[in-house]
């Protein structure tokens, strides 16, 4: 009975120590491309990660100024479910996906863009929140990955001031 329960004891210390090796090795790469007032995300996973995910939660933090962020989805994500949440409080937008059908095709997903809404000139810094990505495949299972590549992006709202409408020239008289 001894040499059993020590056994079960040494199993569970083996399963405990390869855990954070398997995260390791599932973990995606978050990347970032800012242009203005918007940065385009593509999350990519690696080769020997199971890319069978059908739903994704991602978090990302804004931080800046009164600026507020939205997320546009790309028009190739095919998924029902397409949703953002933004707290104003924390600068958290957190996006979801999910769908019957996998997210990933050929490793990599482009995701969408986020967008600043705030006044002309403000800038705001935007990161992937560390520990936020979640990824849940057609069984249910929930693979967690932590990497996020390209770090935080600067982006900046350019605006556009009304354009003046143009003042009618009088025709000239004849003298």
């Amino acid at each position: 009975m001894k040499k059993r329960i020590a056994t079960l004891l040494v199993g569970a210390a083996l399963l405990a120590a390869a855990l954070p090796v398997w995260a390791a090795d599932t973990a995606g790469t978050v990347t970032m491309e800012a242009e203005g007032d918007r940065a385009a995300v593509c999350l990519t996973l690696p080769d020997q990660a199971d890319q069978s995910a059908t739903a994704l939660r991602l978090t990302f933090q804004v931080e800046g100024g009164d600026a507020k962020a939205e997320f546009l989805f790309d028009q190739g994500m095919n998924c029902p479910v397409q949703e953002y949440r933004y707290e104003e409080s924390s600068g958290l937008l957190t996006v979801y996906l999910a769908g019957d059908k996998p997210l990933f095709q050929d490793g990599s997903a482009q995701l969408g863009t986020i967008r600043l809404k705030a006044d002309k000139g403000a800038v705001a810094a935007v990161r992937v929140v560390e520990d936020s990505l979640e990824l849940v495949n057609a069984a249910y299972g929930k693979a967690q990955t932590t990497s996020a590549s390209g770090g935080e992006v600067t982006l900046t709202v350019a605006g556009t001031s009304p354009t003046p409408q143009p003042e009618q020239t009088p025709a000239p008289t004849a003298q």
